[in-house]
């Protein structure tokens, strides 16, 4: 578990370990009990970089307005749910 990284920290931890290995990883956002954030910014970055890999754990409060700012940021990225519009 990463607790005291900054965001050059976070960044410089998880490229490496995703360059490294060719199964997905959980970048798990647990900061309301381990007191740093993940910034969604930089989880977005790691999922630009690494689309087939990075999968998601929120669960630092306010969870819905994280998986929003997430979503927004991924907008592009992120295959379009027909079914969901309907």
């Amino acid at each position: 578990m990463l607790t005291g990284y900054d965001e050059a920290g976070l960044r410089t931890t998880y490229g490496p370990i995703l360059k490294s290995v060719a199964r997905p990883v959980v970048v798990w956002d647990a900061s309301g009990y381990l007191g740093n954030p993940f910034p969604i910014r930089v989880q977005a970055e790691l999922f630009r970089r690494y689309p087939d890999r990075v999968l998601f754990k929120l669960e630092a409060p306010p969870i819905g307005p994280k998986i929003s700012r997430l979503f927004d940021l991924l907008r592009e990225q992120c295959p379009k749910n027909e079914s969901a519009s309907r």
